[in-house]
């Protein structure tokens, strides 16, 4: 089931036109026999707004889009999925998950993050996978700060292999849950899968966005993911699927420390304040 399906030139037209939430509503009352929440319908209204301005920029007027498809299987339904042609002439498609946060505005970073668990809501920090992850705990015993950023240092989550952890370490699978979990950097291989009400994201250099050339590289150089690495060709577009993981399992708000100051500049520049 899916609630709008159609080309990226109608896509645009019904959202220029204000009629692409009410068609959402329509086909969501024919299948479900009643309404969705206004803040669904809102939610619709600013956000498909925000990607039909995308579609424009980027002169994307030959590409499929389907809106709120639901999961074989599930209750679960992708926002937004786009379909068409890769690089190489292949069928590709793209999948876009939604966020929409109140407001954008400088924080202090994870001092934001460990406030918000004393307001009792869940909250982690993550980072791309741009630092060494040691095996061995160091001669205190006690998990490295692998992730080094100036003056600032954190471990790693414990590796999902890792054996005789201190008391206060929980092990890879307890990570979102266990209440010292706030003091190591989640990998996106131990933070997929899991949404908290807030978390922190370190933006590394793996992935750049070039203002001069105006699109995204990867840089295979700046990654210890060996998964990722041996992709080669594939690499920037399975390093932007990383950050779409990590940036999207925040429910009520996201941090982001961007390691590149242009990256930071055109993320900045996309937000509607």
């Amino acid at each position: 089931m899916r609630l709008y399906a159609g080309t990226s030139t109608q896509f645009v037209q019904d959202t220029a036109q204000n009629q692409i939430a009410e068609k959402l509503r329509l086909t969501f009352f024919e299948h479900f026999q009643y309404n969705p929440s206004p803040g669904e319908i809102s939610s619709w209204r600013n956000s498909l707004r925000a990607v039909s301005d995308v579609f424009r920029e980027a002169n994307l007027d030959d590409h499929g889009i389907i809106l709120e498809y639901q999961l074989p299987l599930s209750s679960r339904r992708l926002d937004c999925m786009i379909c068409g042609k890769d690089e190489r002439k292949e069928d590709a498609a793209v999948i876009l998950e939604l966020k929409q946060w109140e407001k954008c505005k400088e924080s202090m970073g994870e001092n934001a993050i460990k406030e918000k668990l004393t307001k009792s809501f869940s909250a982690r920090m993550k980072g791309a996978y741009c630092w060494h992850w040691s095996k061995d705990l160091d001669h205190y015993g006690r998990l490295k700060n692998d992730v080094l950023i100036g003056d600032y240092s954190r471990p790693w989550n414990a590796r999902h292999d890792a054996t005789r952890l201190p008391p206060d370490v929980p092990k890879a699978h307890y990570w979102a849950y266990d209440p010292n979990g706030i003091n190591h950097i989640g990998c996106v291989y131990t933070a997929q899968g899991f949404e908290f009400d807030y978390v922190g994201v370190i933006f590394g250099n793996d992935l750049t966005y070039n203002l001069d050339e105006q699109r995204w590289e990867g840089h295979p150089e700046n990654s210890q993911d060996p998964v990722i690495k041996r992709s080669k060709d594939g690499f920037t577009r399975l390093t932007q699927n990383t950050y779409r993981v990590l940036l999207s399992r925040g429910m009520k708000g996201c941090y982001v420390y961007f390691i590149d100051k242009d990256t930071k500049r055109f993320v900045k520049s996309r937000i509607q304040h």
